[in-house]
């Protein structure tokens, strides 16, 4: 197979991935500045295909005919259970930090059976995030593999999402109840033991919001996409009014109904209730409006 059917079989690739630092200080240097900080100017790390630490076989990179393609193409037995001669023994792939690694990354050709190789190779590290996207999922990344404008797409979805947040906040801003039902669906999905005092400003509560803006804006965006939230609000307002007891910091009950909940199990039976106009739900929402009329009139 030439190198130009392997790419249109799949095994290579005609795209550039660059290998970038997730630079991090050291228990000796923590100062980003400083010449030695993530790794010395001038080091180097030589990577090896890791071996599985309960078997101490090294691992398959390769897919159905994959092996075959490279042995051939290469000249070179991969086989990876030799006992003798193991090609994994010695290949390594070796990572110098200098100020184009730190800057614009390292350039895998993936069309290019040998860069293909370590691609495989640093791909299969623990400490190599997948993606530009997954680079701080876990705290032993120190690199992460990037295609070419990935970075740019994220950042331009990630800028796409805080606009929509912040409209969505817009939307929020000017009523005092909607605010005080977002904080209340926050500290109830989280199990948190937060009460949100009803009492507060308007002003406050503007303040909370662009706090939790700021340090979850995943969840405002889910709330904003939610079809349950509505529901999940309602919740809470039946648990003020008295409808809904509160037994935990996520235990609920219905008056009535000897079941037990969690938010999200309870979230679920009121969304069937309300579909089916059933007489828990309607007993519920009159004590709602009549708990609110009652005390907007106070």
């Amino acid at each position: 197979m030439t190198e130009k059917e392997a790419i249109e079989s799949g095994i290579l690739e005609n795209k550039i991935v660059k290998l970038k630092p997730i630079p991090k200080g050291g228990k000796m240097i923590k100062d980003p500045k400083h010449f030695g900080y993530f790794m010395f100017d001038g080091a180097f790390k030589n990577y090896v295909l890791p071996r599985s630490t309960k078997s101490g076989s090294y691992p398959n990179i390769f897919k159905n005919g994959e092996l075959e393609f490279f042995n051939d193409i290469l000249q070179t037995d991969l086989s990876f259970s030799k006992r003798k001669e193991n090609f994994w023994d010695t290949y390594s792939v070796r990572v110098v930090k200098d100020e184009k690694l730190m800057k614009k990354g390292l350039d895998f050709d993936l069309s290019d059976p040998y860069q293909n190789l370590d691609y495989r190779i640093l791909k299969h590290l623990k400490i190599t995030a997948p993606s530009y996207d997954e680079r701080e999922n876990n705290p032993k990344y120190i690199w992460y593999m990037a295609e070419e404008n990935e970075e740019l797409l994220y950042e331009a979805k990630e800028t796409e999402k805080i606009e929509e947040i912040w409209t969505f906040f817009g939307t929020l801003k000017n009523s005092k109840k909607k605010m005080i039902d977002l904080l209340s669906v926050y500290y109830a999905e989280k199990s948190k033991s937060n009460e949100v005092d009803t009492n507060a400003t308007i002003e406050f509560f503007i303040s909370e919001i662009r706090k939790l803006i700021k340090n979850d804006p995943n969840f405002v965006l889910q709330c904003k996409n939610d079809d349950s939230y509505i529901v999940k609000a309602f919740i809470i307002d039946g648990v003020r009014c008295g409808a809904i007891n509160k037994t935990g910091r996520n235990k609920y009950n219905i008056i009535g109904d000897t079941s037990n909940y969690d938010y999200i199990g309870l979230t679920k039976r009121i969304v069937d209730l309300k579909k089916n106009s059933d007489d828990d739900y309607i007993r519920i929402k009159e004590q709602i409006t009549k708990y609110n009329k009652d005390n907007k009139s106070k």
